[in-house]
């Protein structure tokens, strides 16, 4: 008996997770034993080879194609993404069933990508970040993907320097750093999102691996990943010397998420043809236009507060990278916005201090750490350095003194806490001993 009852809520499993969206019709045409008036289930829509549409209904366990002028289908409204699936996908799958081992093999890819972003620190884990965009994509699709098993959307942040965004069929979107810094508002965001969930429900990944041969999409996932694990060997993300980012983390970021653009995403399906990108480019701008702005959502100011952490981070990477230009524009974003760091303003300084040598950009570079140095967030021993070399500069060599001496201080602090500052601690003394 309890085996029977196990069974039996087995199946009712398996047949909720199938349940899919339909639309109820009444026949206003006769055909095959239905009369006029007659209420029939329409489970999808599929084009015909003249390039008009058929209708699918279900007839004695086999799925069966109507033309659209039989059937006049009821005023119930579908929601925006059902509507897209149920006229886009729902006919195809019906006919030739859901590909369950393709998606099998997807939502194992999935798993195997994120895991090697966690292990080789390419994720950008930031709670508020991530709690923001998980709410903002359920505000976008609050329901359950129409899928063989029951699929939500989820965001991860990878971290990189390529404006870039992929998702998997499973509702797995990533987005990179440099995409997201570079968003001005909410709704930018919401339509680069609502692009990457057009994807998910039009089923493009799926399209794609079809036509692509086993052995091959296999090959270019897994060579991906372990060029991933390779080249971000060297990230590390704690930071050298208190800065958000180093120059390690840039070559190791850039490096991987190349390979991440080049491989993995053809081996996942996410090499889109130009006509997917056309559909998921007008799919999800559509949405913003005619869903989203209906909605509640955040202002300039709140999103770029949700999202400072990653201006933070992208500006450090660009800085790193040469960008200085892209930089400081993130770093006027913060400031602007008055929720810039030390962090940031210790930035801003390097930039002013590495691209020019006036007396309006030193004082200017200087005012920055003065800035920083009053917001006492965290206690940031690099701009006693800065603050040091400006003073150098400009020739005030009693302030250089005071603040190589603070840098200093800081840095037998850090090295007694277990931290290895001795070749930097080597320098400074070094700079005392031969410049001041």
């Amino acid at each position: 008996m309890k085996k029977l009852y196990f069974s039996l809520i087995l199946l009712c499993w398996f047949l909720a997770a199938h349940a899919q969206v339909t639309i109820n019709a009444y026949v206003q045409d006769k055909f095959s034993g239905y009369k006029e008036g007659d209420s029939v289930r329409i489970y999808g829509f599929v084009k015909n080879p003249e390039g008009q549409g058929d209708f699918l209904i279900k007839k004695n366990d086999d799925y069966k194609r109507i033309p659209v002028s039989k059937v006049k289908a009821s005023n119930a409204t579908l929601g925006f993404w059902d509507h897209l699936w149920f006229y886009n996908r729902a006919g195809e799958v019906y006919i030739n069933g859901w590909d369950d081992n393709i998606r099998n093999d997807m939502q194992s890819d999935c798993r195997d990508f994120v895991q090697n972003l966690q292990k080789n620190q390419l994720l950008f884990d930031d709670a508020y970040v991530l709690d923001y965009l998980s709410q903002l994509v359920h505000k976008i699709c609050p329901t359950k993907l129409n899928k063989p098993r029951d699929n939500y959307l989820n965001v991860y942040v990878m971290k990189s320097n390529d404006v870039q965004s992929f998702s998997f069929d499973n509702g797995t979107i990533v987005i990179s750093t440099a995409l997201l810094a570079g968003m001005k508002s909410e709704s930018e965001l919401a339509e680069a999102l609502a692009k990457e969930v057009t994807n998910i429900v039009l089923e493009h990944n799926l399209v794609n691996l079809k036509h692509q041969i086993r052995a091959q999409r296999a090959a270019n996932f897994w060579t991906g990943l372990a060029a991933v694990a390779s080249t971000a060997a060297a990230v590390n993300s704690a930071a050298k010397g208190n800065d958000k980012f180093t120059f390690d983390d840039a070559l190791a970021v850039t490096a991987a998420t190349a390979i991440i653009s080049n491989s993995i995403v053809e081996g996942i399906g996410a090499k889109y043809t130009n006509e997917q990108n056309t559909a998921a480019f007008n799919d999800g701008h559509l949405f913003v236009t005619t869903e989203y702005n209906k909605m509640e959502h955040k202002t300039p100011d709140e999103f770029n507060r949700i999202i400072s952490e990653v201006l933070s981070y992208t500006a450090w990477q660009n800085f790193y990278a040469l960008n200085y230009t892209e930089s400081m524009k993130l770093i006027n974003r913060l400031e602007n916005a008055g929720i810039a760091t030390e962090d940031d303003y210790l930035l801003k300084a390097k930039i002013y201090r590495t691209l020019y040598n006036t007396d309006e950009s030193n004082y200017e570079a200087l005012r920055c750490i003065k800035t920083a140095k009053g917001i006492g967030i965290v206690k940031l021993v690099d701009l006693s350095k800065e603050e040091g070399l400006l003073y150098l500069r400009i020739g005030d060599k009693v302030k250089a003194k005071t603040a190589f001496q603070e840098y200093l201080a800081g840095l037998e602090e850090l090295q007694s806490k277990g931290d290895d500052c001795a070749t930097e601690i080597k320098w400074v003394r070094n700079i005392l001993y031969k410049n001041i």
